[in-house]
């Protein structure tokens, strides 16, 4: 079977992340008919090995799942596969059909398909560190000219605050921000590309509008496409959307009405359009930040007589000392603004401790992509955590990380390049039969 029909049948698998069982199941029931000996831990890691490997392959089978998913329902016009309405999946669901592919074809391989990558990377977190092989070879990237051996690491901030509610008298709206783009907050913070809540907020602190509920964002690894508030206001809203119409609706709920509304609304607001989405520092290349932020997931719900704020930001940055940089200046703005702060699912950034084997990869890589380079990404990649595993057993692994072109993941938008997909499996095959 080949690896697009492979990503078709894992397509037709549930395996949003924390919902992975079904698929879970599917892959150890694969390896064990392709005759090696498997086994899967307490977070749903799974462990395959046959023969005597000297690379193991390594890809995580969780999926970011927006829109419709996981009803996935792949679309292929004969150079992109995308996905009807949802999120694909191919990240990083094409890098174990890739895996699946050389399983059915070497007799001395290991493979590890990691769970819950896309939550806080809690699979390999989770894992007991022991591979056999001497080389990693990681299918998580997303742009095949590229071989990556260094990424950001990332921190989840979590702010939290309670408010009084207050008895007001106005116009009631129902204020929506709908289908922007979306898209990776990674590997595409750098794009620009419009934040739901950020622009509902600045509307509605322009309009003095005062806070019944405000929820927004869907995942915290993706830029909001979608945000939602009801607010109390005097203004007549709907006569002053017509230059921001492609972003904002607005429906009156209720002409003239009384309603409870955060007496804390002017402060949140001010809060919200004043922090820092994007870019904190550029790095060398224009293209790959040094630190990051993304305002990912707002949401408001009763608690007594007074009703809670959640907000979740998940900053990335290339180094240490910048992830503790981005983590005290957005943690100093939300403690002055009253919100109590809570770090979570913070992982290391990674450097690769050797490049003899990043350098085989791409003597081989270079075949297929002539200006094929050594790079970094902006986003998290296991290898780090793998690395540091493994290290704790005396083991020194050589590690990098290569995949097909993937467009947009983690929005509606996502699509995989077929002909990049193609050159990819032809050099996992290669390197494969090199360390072999």
């Amino acid at each position: 079977m080949d690896v697009i029909k492979l990503f078709n049948e894992i397509c037709g698998i549930s395996h949003c992340s924390f919902n992975t069982q079904k698929l879970a199941d599917y892959l150890l029931n694969y390896a064990k008919s392709c005759g090696f000996s498997v086994k899967i831990d307490d977070f749903g890691n799974i462990h395959a090995i046959k023969g005597r490997p000297k690379i193991c392959l390594q890809a995580h089978y969780d999926m970011v799942c927006v829109g419709l998913a996981p009803e996935i329902k792949v679309q292929n016009d004969g150079l992109y596969l995308s996905a009807l309405h949802s999120s694909l999946g191919a990240d990083n669901g094409i890098g174990v059909a890739i895996c699946m592919k050389m399983m059915a074809e070497f007799e001395n391989l290991e493979v590890l398909f990691t769970n819950d990558e896309e939550v806080g990377m809690l699979g390999a977190a989770g894992f007991d560190g022991q591979l056999k092989s001497e080389f990693l070879l990681n299918l998580d990237s997303e742009c095949d000219d590229e071989i990556i051996t260094s990424c950001a690491g990332g921190v989840l901030i979590g702010l939290s605050a309670k408010s009084a509610l207050k008895q007001s008298f106005g116009r009631i709206y129902e204020i929506s921000v709908a289908n922007l783009p979306g898209g990776h907050s990674g590997v595409e913070i750098y794009k620009n590309i419009p934040n739901a809540i950020k622009i509902l907020a600045e509307f509605l602190e322009q309009n003095k509008c005062e806070i019944i509920s405000f929820d927004g964002g869907e995942r915290t690894n993706s830029i909001p496409a979608n945000a939602r508030a009801v607010v109390l206001c005097d203004e007549l809203l709907d006569q002053k959307i017509q230059n921001k119409a492609d972003f904002i609706s607005v429906k009156q709920i209720k002409p003239n009405f009384k309603n409870q509304s955060l007496e804390k609304s002017a402060e949140i607001l001010s809060f919200l359009t004043a922090l820092k989405h994007g870019i904190y520092e550029l790095g060398t290349e224009l293209s790959t930040p040094k630190s990051s932020a993304n305002l990912a997931v707002i949401s408001t719900k009763n608690d007594g007589d007074l009703r809670a704020l959640d907000i979740e930001i998940y900053a990335r940055a290339m180094d240490n000392e910048s992830l503790e940089k981005i983590k005290n200046t957005i943690s100093k703005q939300a403690l002055n603004a009253g919100f109590r702060v809570v770090y979570s699912e913070q992982s290391a950034p990674w450097v690769s401790a050797g490049d003899d084997f990043a350098k085989k990869v791409l003597e081989i890589l270079k075949k297929y992509r002539p200006n094929a380079k050594i790079t970094s990404i902006h986003a998290g990649l296991e290898c780090g955590i793998l690395c540091a595993k493994a290290l704790k057993f005396g083991k020194t692994l050589q590690v990098c990380s290569i995949g097909p072109n993937i467009i947009s993941p983690h929005s509606t938008h996502e699509k995989c390049e077929i002909a990049s997909i193609d050159r990819i499996q032809k050099v996992v095959r290669q390197v494969l039969n090199a360390f072999s």
